[in-house]
């Protein structure tokens, strides 16, 4: 005869040494739940990211090509973040976690935009691009610092 024996997930305890249960496989189930989350929401993120992207490069006046997305990531993470406590009440901490860390993990790039700031200080891949000394090239790259953040925390201000 074959017997099923269920898994056991506990924790010794150093005074008795028995073995405790750590709640029947629901942080497991909710961990599970979390990820799933995070990977489907990013997945969306960065769809809108690409979209957005190329959204920015139709004019072809636009310098950096995160400056939308960035701006709606922060307005939406706030926007997320406010409304906390909706999704406590709901138990919808997954959904909450999948939007926040992955839907605008991956809609705000700001290491694309770092390279960008990069990229305007020295004036590549083309010096004629921004401007030919280097005086001007590090006074371009500042402003669109600078501009970009405040674009950020206004959208971060407008999602509260």
């Amino acid at each position: 005869r074959f017997r099923y024996i269920e898994p056991y997930y506990g924790r010794l305890t150093q005074a008795q040494g028995d073995v405790k249960p750590m709640g029947e496989h629901k942080q497991f189930n909710g961990l599970v739940a979390t990820w799933f989350s995070v990977i489907l929401f990013a997945q969306l993120g960065v769809l809108l990211r690409l979209v957005l992207t190329q959204l920015s490069a139709l004019d072809g006046h636009q310098m950096s090509t995160t400056l939308y997305s960035n701006f709606l990531g922060c307005a939406a993470i706030a926007f997320i973040n406010a409304a906390k406590p909706v999704f406590d009440s709901f138990k919808l901490a997954p959904i909450f976690y999948g939007i926040c860390a992955g839907f605008c993990g991956a809609l705000t790039t700001f290491s694309t935009w770092n390279m960008e700031v990069a990229r305007w200080l020295i004036g590549w891949p083309s010096p004629n691009l921004l401007a030919t000394t280097g005086g001007a090239s590090v006074f371009s790259g500042l402003s669109a610092a600078l501009t970009e953040l405040s674009v950020s925390c206004i959208g971060y201000q407008l999602g509260r």
